[in-house]
C-alpha cells in the first residue's frame, strides 16, 4: 500500500516483464568524427554542382588535400557510410555519387552515428500503457555450448520458442532510448518473428507521481541482479492534468458525485466526519483498485490530506457549533468567546450566515451535561453569570 497526499499522488504496480533472446540487426548510437567529416562535406555538395553529391575524389581532396593517394581511404568511409545507411549512392552522368540520407541528415544533427550490428539480442520488455517505449535492456547474449545444452536436455529444460509479441515489433525501425542502462539511445533495424522465451528475472514497480506541478514516472526495482532506478517524462501521460485523473481516481470509490471542482473538496456531511476531520477539514481517503481510463489498474493506494468541506448550511452549523465548543479552553469572557466564534466560522465562511449558539445558549447546554465536560460547563456559567 503506497501513502500520498492529494496534491502528489502516487499510484504504484509491478510491470510484466518479459525476455526473448532473438536474432536480429541492432544499432548503438556512437560518436564517429571520421564519419562526421564525411556527412559534413556530403551535405555541402548537395545542389552546389552539377554532380549534386560527394564521390572519393572529392573526400580526398577537401578532407585530405590529396585526391590521388588517399582516395583508397576516402572510397573505404564512403562504403561504411553507405553500409550504415548514412548515405545513398547515385549514378548521375556515368558516375556515381553520394548523398545523405534521412538517417544520415538526423546524424549530422545529433553528431551521433548508429553503428549496427547483426546478433543474438537478449530483450527485456513491457507492455504497460505507461510506458513510451516498450523496451527495458537490450544487450548481446552469447549462445550456451554444446555442452551446456546437452546439459539442460538432461535436466528437462528444453527451450520454449515464441512469436514476439506485436506491441515488441512494433519498434522495429525507431530510435529508442532503453528504460535501464546508461541512456544511450538505439534503433531497432531488425528483429526475427520468433525467439526463445525465458525467465526475466526482473522484480520491477512503476511509480506515477501525479503532482499539481509536473507529473513523472518512475521505475524501481532489479534488472537480472542490477538495480534499476530511473525517473522519466512520459510523453503518454504528459498532456492528463492532476485534477483529471483526480477525478477517475473518485470515480473508482463513487465519490465523484461529492466532489466539488469549483472549490476542489470533497462535500460530506457532519455526522460522516471524525473530530480530526472537523478541525483539520482533511480527510484520508482508501482506494482500493484504483483505475485510470486507459492506464489500468494499480495497487492500493491511501491519499492524505483531501480538502473536505461541508455539505449543506445545517452541516455547517453543526460544525461550527461543534468547533466552537471544542476551542473553549478557559473562561469564555465575552472576548474570548467571540474570537472563539469567529475561529469556528471561519473555514465555513462559504455558508454565511452560519448560526452558532450565544454564550448563554451554550452555557445551558454545557450545564446539562456538566458530568461529561464539567470545565466547559463552568468556564462557561461562571464567566455567563458574572457577566464577564
Amino acid at each position: 500500500m503506497n501513502q500520498s497526499s492529494y496534491d502528489n499522488v502516487i499510484l504504484t504496480r509491478k510491470i510484466p516483464v518479459f525476455c526473448y533472446r532473438v536474432l536480429g540487426q541492432i544499432a548503438k548510437a556512437e560518436k564517429r568524427d571520421e564519419l562526421h567529416t564525411v556527412l559534413l562535406r556530403a551535405d555541402e555538395t548537395n545542389g552546389t554542382d552539377e554532380t549534386n553529391g560527394t564521390n572519393a575524389e572529392d573526400i580526398a581532396s577537401h578532407l585530405f588535400g590529396d585526391g590521388i593517394s588517399r582516395r583508397p581511404v576516402a572510397e573505404r568511409l564512403l562504403q561504411i557510410a553507405e553500409q550504415y545507411k548514412l548515405l545513398e549512392r547515385k549514378k548521375v552522368k556515368r558516375r556515381y555519387v553520394f548523398t545523405l540520407t534521412k538517417s544520415g541528415r538526423k546524424a549530422l544533427e545529433t553528431e551521433q552515428i548508429f553503428v549496427f550490428e547483426d546478433g543474438a539480442w537478449s530483450i527485456w520488455a513491457s507492455d504497460d500503457p505507461l510506458l513510451d517505449t516498450p523496451v527495458l535492456s537490450i544487450e548481446l547474449w552469447k549462445e550456451s555450448s554444446a555442452y551446456d545444452e546437452v546439459l539442460d536436455k538432461e535436466k528437462g529444460s528444453d527451450r520454449d520458442f515464441k512469436k514476439l509479441p506485436n506491441w515488441l515489433r512494433e519498434v522495429e525501425g525507431e530510435v529508442i532510448t532503453p528504460i535501464a542502462g546508461d541512456g544511450s539511445p538505439v534503433r531497432i533495424d531488425e528483429l526475427k518473428s520468433e525467439g526463445e522465451s525465458v525467465p526475466p528475472n526482473a522484480p520491477l514497480e512503476i511509480f506515477w507521481h501525479v503532482s499539481l506541478s509536473k507529473s513523472r514516472v518512475q521505475i524501481q526495482g532489479h534488472l537480472e541482479g542490477s538495480k534499476v532506478d530511473t525517473e522519466m517524462v512520459k510523453v503518454k501521460v504528459s498532456d492528463l492534468e492532476h485534477d483529471d485523473i483526480w477525478c477517475e481516481l473518485l470515480q473508482s470509490e463513487d465519490l465523484l458525485k461529492q466532489w466539488d471542482e469549483q472549490t476542489s473538496t470533497l462535500r460530506v456531511s457532519f455526522a460522516d466526519t471524525s473530530p480530526d476531520e472537523r478541525q483539520s477539514f482533511k480527510r484520508t481517503l482508501k482506494f482500493q483498485q484504483p483505475a485510470i481510463n486507459s492506464w489500468g489498474t494499480f495497487d492500493e493506494t491511501t491519499i492524505d490530506g483531501v480538502p473536505i468541506q461541508a455539505q449543506s448550511s445545517e452541516d455547517a452549523d453543526k460544525w461550527a457549533t461543534w468547533r466552537l465548543n471544542s476551542g473553549i479552553n478557559r473562561y469564555a469572557t465575552e472576548e474570548n468567546f467571540n474570537a472563539w466564534t469567529a475561529k469556528a466560522i471561519r473555514p465555513l465562511e462559504e455558508f454565511q450566515p452560519v448560526a452558532t449558539p450565544s454564550r448563554k445558549e451554550l452555557a445551558t447546554l454545557a450545564w446539562k451535561s456538566r458530568d461529561k465536560e464539567p470545565e466547559i460547563a463552568w468556564y462557561l456559567t461562571a464567566a455567563e453569570d458574572w457577566r464577564l
